[in-house]
């Protein structure tokens, strides 16, 4: 009987000092961690000094994301039109405009077409029609038009709620594939809803219209002599 009260006087001393470890070892850790944290607060300059070298080949060289509106030069009555989306239909809604003399402001997606519009002469930045915080640094209070050549619906209707919420004066144009499509816009407050599909379709029939008609073939009966 002593010896069984003795063996279970050493489990629980045992026992004590295996939990006293453990909060020991938690509380270590805690302090580990804390003092890394300090350190890395501390020494985080000299750090990054020695690792730039190495970080800077993953940072792009021209962050298009930070690209701003004031890089562009604004005519002094402002653009007359705004085109959202500059892909094969965007970009000849961007260019029939400016051959009419309108001012036009392209605004994509795509920081290397971004790139090569620039060159071309054309007044383009880089942006999200996501993001509604940069819709509304564009300079809509001169726009009579703000075009949307993107057919993803969800985008349009953002797009549309954006500047509707912020009363945008002017005229709002959206892209769809289809009359359902077509028909959400509408609701949402698009002036205007583009089917570039329709579209091509009535131009081609017009150009077909606009040629002469052929004369019919004469034939020519052989008679006998």
């Amino acid at each position: 009987m002593v010896l069984y009260r003795r063996s279970k006087l050493i489990e629980f001393e045992f026992y004590e000092v295996t939990v006293s470890m453990e909060n020991i070892f938690y509380e270590f850790s805690l302090l580990l961690a804390a003092a890394g944290a300090l350190s890395l607060i501390i020494y985080a300059h000299p750090i990054y000094e020695r690792l730039a070298p190495y970080l800077s080949t993953f940072e792009r060289k021209n962050p298009y994301r930070e690209v701003k509106f004031e890089k562009t030069e604004e005519p002094s009555g402002g653009f007359d039109v705004i085109v959202f989306g500059l892909g094969r239909f965007g970009m000849n809604i961007l260019r029939e405009l400016t051959q009419r003399g309108r001012s036009v402001l392209g605004v994509d997606f795509d920081p290397d077409l971004v790139h090569r519009l620039r060159e071309d002469g054309y007044v383009v930045v880089y942006g999200d029609a996501e993001d509604p915080e940069f819709t509304l640094t564009l300079p809509l209070s001169q726009a009579k038009w703000v075009i949307s050549s993107m057919p993803q619906v969800e985008l349009n209707l953002a797009l549309v709620q954006v500047l509707t919420r912020h009363d945008y004066a002017g005229r709002i144009a959206t892209t769809a594939h289809g009359v359902q499509a077509a028909d959400r816009l509408e609701q949402a407050g698009s002036d205007r809803v583009l089917l570039p599909f329709s579209i091509a379709a009535k131009e081609a029939v017009e150009q077909i219209c606009e040629l002469p008609r052929a004369e019919p073939k004469s034939e020519t009966v052989s008679r006998p002599s």
